[in-house]
């Protein structure tokens, strides 16, 4: 099994010879200069089922994918899991995306969707549906978890709620939001 670099001048074609002659890659890298129309039409291109979901998967995960592809993805392999949990992870989902994978089947799915409409909507939040978020979401549960890192890590969250965080029971958040309210240092 060997690595496979994907860059601008690859093909899904190119993609599925080396997996055929070589077997699955060990590892899969997109290169950072791919651009959105590059992951489009290698999605599109995603013929071949046995492979489909493995590069559709990492293509979901790529900074610059377009909405358009999580649309896609979707469209294509909508019950699939793994394809599901990629889209609702994917820096590409759009807030349609995300909510019509908030009714998903699969849990882990529905939260992660979840987690992707909150730092979508975090920016636009006041200080009082700050706090309540906090409060909807207390506990150790990895979607709760989440939230509450969402809300630390994001810029305008008020002074007054980093406090409140920097007494969380989870020591990674407690301690982040003490880093942001002690400086201008990244969480």
């Amino acid at each position: 099994m060997a690595s496979l670099l994907v860059t601008s001048e690859s093909t899904f074609a190119s993609i599925v010879s080396h997996y055929e002659t070589t077997g699955p890659p060990l590892a899969v890298r997109l290169s950072p200069q791919l651009s959105s129309e590059d992951l489009l039409r290698l999605g599109k291109a995603s013929s071949v089922e046995v492979f489909r979901a493995d590069l559709m998967e990492i293509l979901l995960a790529h900074p610059r994918c377009p909405s358009e592809l999580v649309d896609l993805a979707l469209k294509i392999s909508p019950s699939v899991n793994r394809i599901a949990m990629a889209a609702a992870s994917s820096p590409g989902a759009s807030m349609q995306a995300l909510r019509q994978l908030r009714i998903h089947p699969s849990p882990m799915v529905q939260g992660h969707a979840l987690l992707g409409i909150t730092g979508i909507e975090l920016p636009t939040l006041n200080e009082r549906q700050m706090f309540e978020l906090c409060e909807q979401h207390q506990g150790d549960e990895g979607v709760a978890l989440g939230i509450r890192h969402l809300i630390v890590r994001n810029a305008s969250t008020p002074n007054s709620v980093l406090k409140r965080l920097a007494d969380d029971d989870a020591d990674f958040i407690a301690e982040a939001a003490s880093a942001r309210l002690s400086g201008p240092a990244e969480c």
